[in-house]
């Protein structure tokens, strides 16, 4: 998993030229989750498989690999890369609200 994120930061470090410096986020969310994580303890819970969080990982590294084609059209690459890191952060938020109920029901008892 680190070895994707790492690549991923790498693709999307250089897709920013072409769509934009906010591509950079779908590269760098995996490492703010973990800083996150360490101020916010629950975010360091297991989380059980996801087949839309699997999904989503899969739909980054092609999207960003499609962004930087030469024949890629830059307003789709734009478009797409956008739909993308929208689902990104969607992935993320549901993850951090799972860990964050998981504690909360964990304490409760």
């Amino acid at each position: 998993m680190e070895a994707d994120a790492a690549a991923l930061l790498v693709v999307s470090l250089i897709a920013a030229s072409t769509v934009g410096w906010w591509a950079v986020a779908i590269g760098a969310m995996r490492y703010l989750f973990v800083a996150a994580s360490r101020v916010r303890p629950a975010l360091r819970g297991q989380l059980r498989y996801s087949l839309f969080r699997r999904t989503v990982a899969a739909i980054q590294a092609s999207v960003l690999w499609v962004a930087l084609l030469p024949i890629t059209p830059v307003p789709f690459a734009v478009a797409v890369t956008g739909i993308a890191l929208t689902l990104l952060v969607i992935s993320f938020t549901r993850d951090a609200i799972v860990l964050e109920r998981s504690t909360q029901t964990e304490t409760r008892r």
